[in-house]
């Protein structure tokens, strides 16, 4: 017969990643219940009833779910902790979703984070941060927590290629790394004007923007407005139905390559 959870699993939970702990069971003298916390399960063990269990950890679930009624709110939160330090079920979670966005965490330069209060996945880059909703039913799918209205991959290249959205943009930026592309993000489909003022240092500039009625649009209208100014632009959006980070790395750079 298992142990009953309350007996057990409250103080399973309070023990470290792979660490365990002994505790007196119900009336027992002394401290014959042993619980670990485990990658992926909770077990615990009474020495003198000579009865065990076991409880399975399971994701934490991150999509689907109403979002939290601070979901939109500016300031950092202070709950963030690294993805990968956090336990089993939240880093397994995360990344789920992640990968079924088809992104990875390699794809970013710095450790990303979580809060659970938000329910937003937290990206660090240059001026400040960005936080990605992960529940699918906010309103803002992104907020620029520093007031960012571009994101900028740094080098200077002669030709440059403009995403919409920041998973874009840091796929397509590691996709092309070492390639003599400059990547932006435009943060939507609407170029902003100091993204403008940088894009006029190119000789030819490539929107590459979603496979979708708003991707182009917006990537008609910011290539006739570069080539008003004289420069070379080039429509080059994603598939129908497409983001340019459902892509391929072999795909993102073959679209780049036939530039």
């Amino acid at each position: 017969m298992a142990l009953p959870d309350e007996e057990w699993l409250h103080l399973a939970k309070r023990a470290p990643i792979n660490g365990s702990a002994r505790y007196h069971h119900l009336r027992e003298s002394r401290p014959n219940l042993v619980v670990r916390n485990l990658q992926d399960r909770y077990t615990a063990f009474c020495m003198a009833c000579k009865q065990g269990a076991v409880h399975m950890k399971e994701h934490v679930k991150v999509t689907g779910l109403p979002p939290p009624a601070k979901s939109h709110d500016l300031t950092l939160p202070h709950d963030m902790q690294y993805v990968l330090d956090a336990d089993q079920a939240v880093r397994d979670g995360v990344l789920g979703f992640l990968a079924v966005k088809h992104m990875d965490s390699a794809y970013f330069d710095s450790p990303l984070m979580f809060s659970k209060e938000r329910m937003r996945l937290l990206v660090h880059w240059c001026d400040g941060w960005l936080g990605r909703d992960t529940t699918g039913r906010s309103p803002q799918k992104w907020l620029t927590f520093n007031g960012q209205k571009h994101l900028d991959s740094g080098e200077r290249h002669s030709t440059a290629i403009v995403v919409e959205d920041p998973f874009s943009f840091f796929k397509v930026r590691w996709a092309l790394r070492g390639m003599p592309f400059t990547v932006y993000s435009s943060l939507g489909t609407q170029v902003p004007n100091c993204l403008m003022l940088k894009l006029l240092e190119h000789n030819q500039i490539a929107f590459f923007y979603d496979g979708d009625e708003a991707g182009y649009k917006g990537a008609a209208r910011g290539a006739r407005a570069v080539r008003g100014m004289g420069l070379s632009g080039t429509e080059m959006c994603a598939p129908p139905d497409h983001d340019p980070k459902d892509l391929i790395v072999q795909e993102i750079q073959a679209y780049a390559n036939s530039l």
